[in-house]
């Protein structure tokens, strides 16, 4: 019965999220169409403007929140985060060994896809680190250069990893209809979502002309400050 309700609750949430993430989608393309130019025609000078520049990362979950919101209703079970035990290696003062068993939480909403978070996302991150050293190379010339070709990077990554959530979503399909959708395939699912935040394409290649012109304006305390940070608020 509590499927049922479930189910009736998450179709009647789905138009009013559609009507929600259309409003953040139109936000974010207006910040890319103002804040984004103004950043890039004042040289990243004014933090101000730079925040309001990041806004265009706000609808890279968009696709994906709706996907979670339709696919809730097939299956009220599903997830995009898990908790599991690990086994963490520690040594005591006389170099013997001994461990504990941790809980480890891991949620697929912070991630982008996969090769996007294992091609553009670290690329971005050793440009940031580049623009942080004390040396005149790093500092402004290969800052510059990873900068651009994170840009570039994501622009294939996000493509390629929206062409892959056919896959994924074929896969997790079979499985729930497999088990009458009663079983939670977490990191099915995880993936499927993360593999749609395609919207973020936008921000990266701002973020990656934005870095050529101006490197410092990402500074070391805002690491991963795109996606990721956004992320961890979708």
């Amino acid at each position: 019965m509590s499927f049922v309700v479930d189910r009736a609750k998450n179709i009647l949430m789905l138009p009013i999220d559609a009507i929600k993430e259309t409003g953040t989608v139109v936000k974010s393309t207006a910040a890319c169409l103002t804040f984004v130019p103004l950043s890039i025609l004042t040289l990243g000078q004014f933090a101000s403007v730079n925040r309001k520049a990041n806004m265009v990362y706000k609808m890279t979950g968009s696709p994906s929140r709706l996907y979670s919101r339709a696919w809730r209703i097939l299956n009220p079970a599903a997830q995009t985060s898990w908790t599991e035990k690990v086994f963490c290696e520690q040594y005591n003062d006389e170099g013997e060994l001994y461990g504990s068993y941790q809980k480890r939480y891991f949620n697929h909403w912070w991630y982008n896809g996969l090769l996007t978070e294992n091609i553009a996302t670290p690329l971005f991150d050793h440009a940031q680190r580049a623009s942080n050293k004390s040396s005149f190379l790093q500092r402004h010339v290969v800052s510059r250069i990873l900068y651009a070709s994170s840009g570039v990077a994501s622009v294939a990554a996000r493509i390629a990893d929206v062409a892959l959530a056919p896959l994924f979503f074929t896969s997790l399909v079979f499985m729930s209809v497999a088990t009458f959708g009663f079983v939670d395939f977490s990191n099915l699912n995880g993936y499927t979502f993360r593999q749609l935040k395609v919207l973020g394409v936008v921000g990266d290649l701002a973020k990656g002309i934005r870095g050529f012109i101006n490197p410092q304006q990402f500074s070391a305390s805002s690491r991963r400050s795109s996606v990721y940070r956004e992320g961890m608020r979708i």
